[in-house]
């Protein structure tokens, strides 16, 4: 969750008109989540699950690290649940990005949770204690200057898990991000690192 006031993720709308190569990808576990696919998305293989304690940031960053992009693509990662809990399906997604002007595009559920709760820092809390604690100790080391415990979000500044479509400049400013948390978190040698651990 960023400020959107930050100049750090402004971007001034350059998807306007642009052609998008889009780069939908779905992940699976086993060959029972396999069938859960849809056959728009290009299946992402996760079975060998080599660190299960990163759970889907780990074949996100894999992809990234290991794949070329382009500026023109769109790139998004679904569990092999998101029709059960969206109602969306490929074509769906797909024209919604295609036709849409914006960097980052949300196809969040549970409109319930956005709405009962301040942000979505306040939801996390509730579910993983420690959360807001955390990111706090986080913040500095991400530069991010966001009170976790005062901001207002709702359905459409609320994103959860990885609901959503982004433009490539916006996931490599989110995987620079979260490389900082994971080398943290890795090294386990500071106090945060070991109290980020602590959670995996």
């Amino acid at each position: 969750m960023t400020d959107s006031r930050s100049s750090r993720w402004h971007i001034e709308n350059p998807a306007q008109g642009m052609n998008k190569n889009l780069k939908l990808f779905q992940i699976f576990y086993n060959d029972e989540t396999r069938q859960q696919l849809d056959p728009g998305f290009i299946a992402l293989d996760n079975r060998a699950n080599t660190r299960p304690d990163w759970a889907e940031y780990w074949p996100i960053r894999q992809v990234l690290l290991n794949n070329q992009f382009s500026d023109n693509d769109y790139i998004g990662f679904f569990s092999p649940r998101f029709y059960e809990k969206t109602g969306c399906n490929s074509e769906q997604v797909k024209d919604v990005v295609t036709n849409g002007g914006d960097e980052i595009f949300s196809f969040s559920p549970f409109f319930d949770h956005s709405a009962l709760h301040l942000n979505p820092f306040e939801q996390g809390e509730r579910y993983h204690p420690g959360l807001i604690t955390s990111f706090e100790s986080l913040s500095g080391e991400l530069d991010i200057e966001l009170n976790p415990r005062e901001i207002v979000c709702d359905h459409t500044t609320t994103i959860f898990s990885n609901y959503f479509v982004a433009s490539y400049e916006i996931w490599k400013r989110w995987l620079a991000m979260t490389e900082i948390i994971f080398r943290i978190c890795e090294e386990n040698i500071t106090p945060l690192g070991q109290k980020m651990q602590a959670c995996l």
